[in-house]
């Protein structure tokens, strides 16, 4: 089965905050099932459901729980580290080892890519993965990448 591509231009949340963390944000709550519903049947069937442990939102470090089946990984789980999220947020994917394999692309240019870590810094970011495969935050409703 063909996994659809790159989604760009999608906001976190349609407002410039983080209140209520990956749990609350449109792009859990809205996007990923429109996503998750492009894939085939035979792919969707077969998708788990996991436990997802992402910080709340507006500067809290308190960990909430998830259930999802698409979602985008946090900080700690591409950079092995927390710049700027909470700690608790999983473990990190062996998959993620330098900048240049956390780089995608949408028509053959590196772009940024949402991940599901508000920043415990402010109320308004959520921390992204720059073009350059680094770690950045930006605000809630700035439209970038998704990587199902």
């Amino acid at each position: 089965p063909t996994i659809p591509a790159f989604q760009s231009t999608l906001p976190v949340r349609g407002a410039t905050t983080n209140a209520g963390g990956w749990n609350n944000c449109q792009m859990r709550t809205s996007r990923m099932p429109a996503i998750l519903n492009m894939f085939p049947a035979e792919l969707k069937n077969v998708i788990k459901t996991v436990n997802r442990r992402v910080s709340a939102g507006s500067g809290s470090t308190t960990i909430t729980i998830s259930k999802d089946k698409l979602f985008l990984p946090t900080e700690i789980e591409v950079f092995g580290n927390t710049n700027y999220s909470a700690a608790g947020e999983g473990r990190k994917y062996p998959i993620f080892t330098t900048n240049a394999s956390r780089i995608r692309k949408v028509g053959g240019a590196a772009a940024v890519w949402w991940l599901a870590s508000p920043n415990t810094n402010n109320n308004n970011n959520f921390v992204a993965v720059a073009a350059a495969g680094s770690v950045t935050n930006n605000n809630a409703n700035n439209a970038y990448g998704v990587p199902p």
